[in-house]
């Protein structure tokens, strides 16, 4: 669905997926959701496509969903449903509850970086808590605002945050509903890199075309597998899980060619993945 409320972008092997409604700082309406969808289904689909950043214009990132989109599901909350979007149908291999919007970048078998330039909150923060990696302007601040709006922690907000971040600020930030500033997110791990506000933006994207084009597809979706599967099963499980991965990618044409470039002391040029 195309707006011009999502834009994306190519640099090299990376999407870059905007979210540009800066004067209601990206707060997401019915139809900028549908085109995120499609944004993000595409980008996940794309076989040129390695890894995909999602950020915002302005001064922030997403300030959750717009009042209008909340006023409407108030109308008609039976439209909400627990089920996968068919947008997302493409990476079946993930648990239908992936298949949702904030939960996407949980299905889709790429690095998804979350580039957090300024207010992130709400569904805003749902979206950047499925994201692999988190990265955040000094000036980037997160709110869970769901106490103060008389709603629940949404999605998977209250998993996820509490197994990035703790237990304990897990329930302090959903609980009290408080603003938490750049610093404390990086202190607590909710982002693990931390910019200067001047340049953010492309400094971000520099990394993230690092991280397209220097890592393994084959090995990124295993290692996204492997992530995921861990928060929910035991030790010996997830080392079994590693095992059957390390004999498998013994036969990967990416080792040989990671081997290779090592010794020649050049970046890797990793095969596509292929497709389940």
């Amino acid at each position: 669905m195309a707006t011009d409320e999502i834009l994306v972008e190519r640099r090299d092997a990376l999407a870059i997926v905007t979210l540009n409604a800066p004067g209601r700082l990206n707060a997401i309406t019915a139809s900028m959701g549908e085109a995120l969808d499609s944004a993000l289904a595409d980008a996940g689909a794309d076989p040129d496509v390695r890894a995909i950043l999602i950020t915002g214009s302005g001064r922030g990132f997403c300030a959750g969903a717009s009042m209008d989109r909340l006023e409407e599901v108030m109308e008609g909350p039976q439209q909400l449903s627990r089920s996968g979007a068919q947008v997302f149908d493409a990476f079946s291999d993930a648990p239908p509850q992936y298949r949702t919007r904030y939960t996407a970048p949980l299905a889709i078998p790429k690095t998804v970086i979350a580039a957090v330039n300024g207010a992130c909150a709400g569904a805003g923060l749902m979206l950047a808590l499925a994201c692999d990696i988190r990265i955040a302007s000094t000036e980037a601040r997160f709110i869970a605002s769901f106490a103060r709006m008389g709603l629940v922690a949404e999605s998977s907000s209250a998993f996820l945050l509490g197994r990035i971040a703790g237990h304990g600020f897990a329930s302090d930030m959903l609980l009290s509903a408080r603003r938490v500033d750049a610093a404390e997110a990086h202190a607590r791990g909710l982002v693990t890199r931390l910019l200067d506000a001047e340049g953010f933006t492309e400094a971000a994207i520099d990394q993230a075309v690092a991280i397209a084009g220097e890592t393994s597809p084959r090995s990124t979706r295993a290692i996204k597998r492997q992530l995921q599967h861990a928060m929910s099963n035991s030790l010996t499980a997830s080392l079994d899980m590693a095992q059957d991965y390390v004999n498998a990618s013994l036969g990967w044409p990416d080792l040989s060619e990671g081997v290779r470039a090592f010794r020649e002391k050049r970046a890797p040029l990793f095969p596509d993945a292929p497709r389940d």
